[in-house]
């Protein structure tokens, strides 16, 4: 096991880091471009007056904070605590998208007094949704489906103190026979896990971050409607290479 000492531990997430800049090039590019696009999305609906705006900003705000911890955490081999960063900003973009769709502004009103939202209601309530008429624009949403529930199952497995869990932590040896405890983060054998993890995170930031703004910063969006669009066909095609081909 590594030796435990701060100096140690740096070193190797400096390493760790070098290598994800390797392995994962491609999640590296399209998370960083898609960031790039929510701060500019963030600035265009920084500033309003109205509540639902200013809750729209301090959300998605809260999921990019989340995204960039799940990046940092990734990079240095922490895939459990990723995983948890990942389901938390999960958690914040699907209450953005839900609010945004209200046509009656009260749960950007309940949310700005305190209230909490249970995960698993937001996600039942967005999977009822179709096409929705907000502020003169028609958002058209894909078929329900369970994505997003299965998104949550999976990196809450992950994040849970159960034994599948350990399958992140844990590597076995000398055929199975003994097993090395990994601590501090190790990116061996994790390749999977993580190209889900960005998967699921880039897709649902995107789709979130072009949502707000098309409902609170539509010339925006009618501005930068090519790059929003290619955009969305470099994360699909860097979504399918790595998943479907195994990369």
């Amino acid at each position: 096991m590594l030796n435990l000492t701060l100096e140690n531990i740096n070193s190797h997430w400096n390493e760790s880091s070098k290598r994800f800049s390797i392995y994962h090039a491609s999640w590296e590019l399209i998370y960083g471009d898609i960031l790039q696009s929510m701060g500019e999305i963030l600035e265009a609906i920084s500033g309003k007056r109205r509540l639902t705006e200013n809750c729209a900003y301090l959300l998605l705000s809260k999921g990019v904070n989340h995204s960039l911890s799940s990046f940092v955490l990734a990079q240095r081999g922490l895939v459990i605590d990723a995983a948890l960063s990942a389901r938390n900003g999960l958690e914040t973009l699907l209450l953005l998208q839900l609010c945004t769709l209200d046509t009656t502004g009260e749960l950007f009103e309940r949310w700005s007094q305190g209230e909490s939202f249970r995960p698993v209601w937001v996600r039942q309530e967005l999977e009822k949704l179709d096409e929705v008429e907000i502020l003169d624009v028609i958002v058209s949403r894909p078929m329900p489906d369970d994505t997003y529930t299965i998104a949550y199952k999976w990196l809450s497995d992950i994040t849970h103190a159960n034994l599948a869990s350990l399958n992140y932590t844990v590597h076995p040896q000398n055929g199975n026979k003994e097993f090395e405890v990994l601590v501090g983060g190790n990116l061996e054998h994790h390749k999977y896990a993580i190209h889900a993890i960005f998967s699921v995170l880039c897709f649902t930031l995107l789709t979130t971050g072009v949502l707000c703004a098309s409902v609170f910063a539509l010339d925006y969006v009618e501005s930068n409607q090519s790059k929003l669009s290619i955009l969305q066909g470099r994360l699909n095609e860097t979504t399918k290479m790595n998943l479907q081909n195994g990369t």
